[in-house]
């Protein structure tokens, strides 16, 4: 005989499913089961956070200014993202598996090299080494200009103690 756990007055106690009447019978168990994989419910459309058109025109005109190799690029990132879940909001009720996940952060860290190369028109590996030396050059002058500062204001307070 089958039983359930029940909370009465306070205190949690053991009741075989007998007392619990005829819908909780194994048999209505098991109608209602394969009752409810009949009848598959109806989910309510959810109304977006964001105006689509406005979105759907920036989109365009993000792929207008892409040439070729770039727009297969990104419908191949968003199959990617499609296959992967990534595109599924936060409420969906069955996460991830460990290994989807893992996936899913390689494929946004592609996306953010992808984009960033995209940003600053980095289409070779020349450009890109180009690009970096100039982002050291530019670190290096911002370094002295810190350190000339520094060394300023170290020597008013020297100075000002003197006085």
């Amino acid at each position: 005989m089958a039983g359930c756990r029940g909370v009465r007055s306070g205190y949690v106690s053991l009741q075989s499913a007998y007392r619990l009447g005829k819908e909780y019978t194994p048999s209505a168990i098991r109608e209602r089961l394969l009752d409810n994989q009949r009848h598959i419910g109806y989910v309510p459309f959810q109304k977006p956070k964001y105006a689509p058109l406005i979105m759907l025109e920036v989109e365009y005109r993000k792929a207008m200014k892409m040439e070729g190799i770039q727009i297969m690029f990104a419908l191949v990132i968003e199959l990617c993202r499609l296959i992967t879940g990534n595109n599924i909001t936060p409420q969906t009720p069955r996460p991830l598996s460990p290994e989807m996940r893992q996936e899913v952060i390689k494929l946004d860290k592609t996306l953010k090299e992808y984009k960033f190369l995209c940003e600053n028109h980095i289409d070779s590996p020349q450009e890109l080494v180009s690009f970096i030396s100039e982002k050291r050059e530019q670190i290096s002058v911002l370094e002295k200009e810190r350190q000339s500062v520094y060394n300023r204001n170290r020597h008013k307070k020297s100075d000002e103690l003197n006085a």
